[in-house]
Order: structure tokens, then sequence, then C-alpha cells
């Protein structure tokens, strides 16, 4: 479900940015995991999967791009936020905290190959100043959670708090 038409990919990756940062800042501190809970329900109202081979054409750049930039975008932000919240709260290496870290590594680079790289893969010299830009980025992001798990792991446990504390309250 595109905000805007899926030809203005900026304006709809921004909305979803503005989404979770919001979601992270205003919502997280109420509940441990509460914003993380409501984003993975929504992700299948928010930002459902195009069929495979969707493009659009992007009339600025005179090429196609693969529609699945928005779903992808939204994966990688939400496994990011998963991260961000399980491992903060207890600086424990999980299997949930494991799994969404292949997530996240998967949704960059599926999000940076669906937004920045065209359908059929040329790219003229302006869009490769901006893929190499979209590189540099989503690769900084890679190693900075990399490096703030590294640098702040504690211990191994089996499930992170965001999994263990509200089955606590139910059982």
């Amino acid at each position: 479900m595109f905000i805007f038409g899926e030809e203005y990919k900026w304006k709809n990756i921004a909305i979803i940015a503005m989404f979770f940062l919001l979601g992270l800042v205003l919502i997280e501190p109420l509940w441990s995991g509460l914003f993380v809970f409501s984003a993975v329900i929504l992700s299948r109202i928010i930002a459902k999967e195009e069929p495979s081979g969707k493009t659009f054409f992007d009339a600025e750049n005179l090429v196609e791009f693969n529609s699945n930039y928005y779903f992808a975008f939204y994966r990688m932000l939400l496994s990011g936020a998963y991260i961000f919240v399980a491992f903060g709260q207890s600086y424990q290496i999980t299997l949930d905290v494991g799994f969404f870290l292949l997530w996240f590594v998967g949704y960059t680079i599926y999000w940076y190959t669906t937004f920045f790289i065209p359908s059929n893969g040329e790219l003229s010299p302006f869009l490769k100043g901006i893929a190499t830009i979209g590189a540099l980025i989503s690769g900084i992001s890679l190693i900075s959670m990399f490096a703030w798990i590294i640098t702040h792991f504690k211990e191994f446990a089996w499930f992170s708090n965001i999994i263990t504390e509200p089955l606590a309250i139910l059982f």
C-alpha cells in the first residue's frame, strides 16, 4: 500500500522511516516490544509484497524499477527495529535476535537492489552516483549494527526479553 504513487519512491520511504522513528520514540517507551509487535501485525496491511517482476516506470530517468522496494524497506526497518529493541534490553545474543539479524542483512541487500538498481540493470552516470551513495549508506548501516552488537554483547541466551516477558505474563 503505497502512500504516494509507487513512482514517488523517495516520499514513500520517508513516510515509512518516519513511521518507525515515531513508533520507536513514542510507543516503545510505553511497553517494551509494543511497537515492534504492532509493526509486525501491520506489515501485512502497510507493506504487502508485490507480485514478482512487477515494475514501475521512472519517467525522470527513463527506466523501470522493481515495485517491491516499499516492501523491502519496511521489512528492513522492521528487522532493524526488532534487533534494536530486543538486543538493547539485555545485550544478549539470542535465537530471535540472530534470526532478525540475518533478516536485516538480507532485506538491506534486497532493498538496495530494488530501490537503486533498475530492472534492466543498466545505470546511467547519474544513477551510478545515486547507487554508490545508496551502497555506502546500506553498508554503513550493516556495519554499524554489527559493531553495536559486538561492542555491547554480554552473553548468549535462548530467547530475548521481547519474547519471554509476554510469555511469562500469559503463563
